[in-house]
């Protein structure tokens, strides 16, 4: 079909073939052609695109009406994704973009399993990962300035417009997005734009007080940074995170993450899961699903399979939590991780009540005949669990 008909073309056309059996992903390149966004997907062996930027942001809750070109049809995006593919066009000619609203065919669940298993290999492949915080607003320019000058003067007069700022662009909606963790965690370098301006991961990391001295580079010395952080180290040294308002504005902690060492190492699901169970994605199966690439566990423990509900996989993680975390009846031995089954249960009930998860258990099947609603006490949980016989 011709460009610009605003016509939907069938899948094939879209998406060049994608063997799911074998380590392959789609890349985006966007054309030269300042009249509309005109991009190029094709198909590539992972282990032989290694030049290429995986984004990370956020989809945004809007309608996807904005229209661009991929292989001669016409694609519709979200204004979020459309903001970073006209800023691409001007700052990053040329290069191969991953992409999951484009190089993953949504609509089509065996190869959708397939990436989301394979994400982890896609950003630490990827030679760079661009965190994208959104177009410049609400004197974002100033906040990304302060933190990209290596030596900011911290009795600057605009303290109150600093603020007010960095505020802000702490505020928006990318820092409580449950990908990121993963994205951020597993990258080889990361870069943060918001519109046209950009820092380092460093450049981020090194505003974040840390410890429980409060120890500081310059740019941490500077009056609102004290403020943005006042009462927000946790006992560990690390920002705490606000669960009844994620939005809080400061730094999110995240951040201290970014180029250690130590993010490499792997870790344990179940410890990853409970940590970011404040952050928010669109389907709530992703507040697992988003963070298998940092599991410790084998594959098998958790597979990625997007035809069970969300209550099919609340059940998948209560029986790893018995399978692998020591479960006694008693409990009280002092050991954090030695609970009670009641404790135990309860624990990612109350997890995944806070995704908002409707769910009667009397209605599905995966605990049979008991009558169980998500939340409900240790008696009739661990009664449900002697049923399924686990």
């Amino acid at each position: 079909m011709d460009a610009g008909t605003d016509t939907p073309c069938a899948p094939d056309l879209v998406y060049p073939p994608l063997d799911v059996d074998s380590r392959q992903i789609r890349l985006l390149e966007i054309l030269d052609n300042q009249e509309r966004i005109e991009c190029v997907l094709e198909t590539y062996d992972v282990s032989e695109a290694d030049e290429y930027i995986a984004l990370s942001y956020t989809w945004g809750s809007d309608d996807a009406s904005h229209v661009i070109t991929i292989n001669d049809c016409d694609f519709r995006v979200r204004k979020n994704l459309f903001d970073f593919l006209s800023f691409a066009r001007q700052s990053l000619p040329g290069e191969l973009l991953w992409i999951d609203q484009i190089c993953i065919d949504q609509n089509n669940v065996r190869e959708k399993n397939h990436q989301v298993r394979f994400m982890s290999k896609i950003y630490k492949n990827a030679e760079s990962v661009v965190a994208w915080l959104g177009a410049a607003e609400n004197d974002s320019d100033f906040a990304m300035d302060y933190l990209a000058s290596p030596l900011p003067d911290p009795e600057s007069d605009n303290t109150p417009r600093l603020e007010k700022a960095l505020m802000s662009l702490f505020s928006r909606p990318y820092w409580s997005r449950q990908w990121i963790v993963q994205e951020l965690k597993l990258a080889r370098s990361a870069m943060f734009f918001c519109g046209e301006q950009w820092v380092t991961g460093s450049d981020f990391r090194d505003f974040i007080p840390f410890g429980d001295t409060m120890e500081m580079d310059v740019r941490g010395s500077h009056p609102v940074v004290h403020k943005l952080f006042a009462g927000k180290i946790s006992q560990y040294g690390r920002p705490s995170y606000n669960a009844v308002d994620p939005s809080e504005p400061y730094a999110p902690p995240i951040l201290l993450d970014i180029n250690e060492e130590e993010k490499k190492e792997a870790a344990d699901l179940l410890r990853t899961i409970y940590l970011y169970c404040n952050h928010q994605c669109v389907d709530s199966r992703d507040k697992v699903y988003g963070l298998l690439g940092l599991s410790s566990e084998p594959e098998s423990i958790m597979k990625v399979d997007y035809t069970k509900t969300a209550a099919e996989l609340f059940w998948d993680v209560v029986n790893i939590s018995v399978s692998v975390i020591p479960v006694s009846r008693k409990g009280g031995d002092g050991d954090a991780m030695h609970v009670t089954l009641g404790e135990l249960i309860d624990r990612w009930a109350h997890f995944f009540a806070k995704l908002s998860i409707e769910m009667n258990v009397a209605t599905e099947t995966l605990l049979e005949a008991t009558a169980v609603e998500l939340g409900k006490t240790f008696e009739a949980l661990q009664e449900a669990r002697i049923t399924k016989g686990i």
